[in-house]
């Protein structure tokens, strides 16, 4: 769990200037995956819309109502409370039928 907050962690202060807080969009593969260090859990496979692999995993997206098979382009609001990372969907902007192709 340490390992993920602490890449998230990463990749929440390279998109965000201290004293500002930005919407992004991000794009959800159409199936979970077992979160790495966490094989107990299943993970959301993310990526900025800019990047072309999947780059990091996100436990839990508030306000989606997720169905496998779809790959989602989302806008979200990157929220931190106490060293944790929290993903807060504004809005789906595609919902597209698909098998998301993951590079291992």
């Amino acid at each position: 769990m340490r390992g993920i907050v602490v890449i998230m962690s990463i990749f929440f202060f390279t998109i965000f200037d201290a004293n500002a807080q930005k919407d992004i969009e991000i794009q959800i593969a159409s199936e979970k995956v077992t979160c790495k260090n966490q094989s107990e859990k299943m993970c959301f496979q993310a990526k900025k819309t800019t990047d072309p692999y999947w780059t990091f995993q996100i436990e839990e997206l508030q306000n989606l109502n997720y169905e496998p098979g779809f790959e989602y382009t989302l806008k979200v609001i990157v929220v931190s409370n106490d060293g944790q990372i929290a993903y807060k969907v504004i809005d789906v902007l595609a919902k597209e039928e698909k098998e998301s192709i993951i590079q291992e």
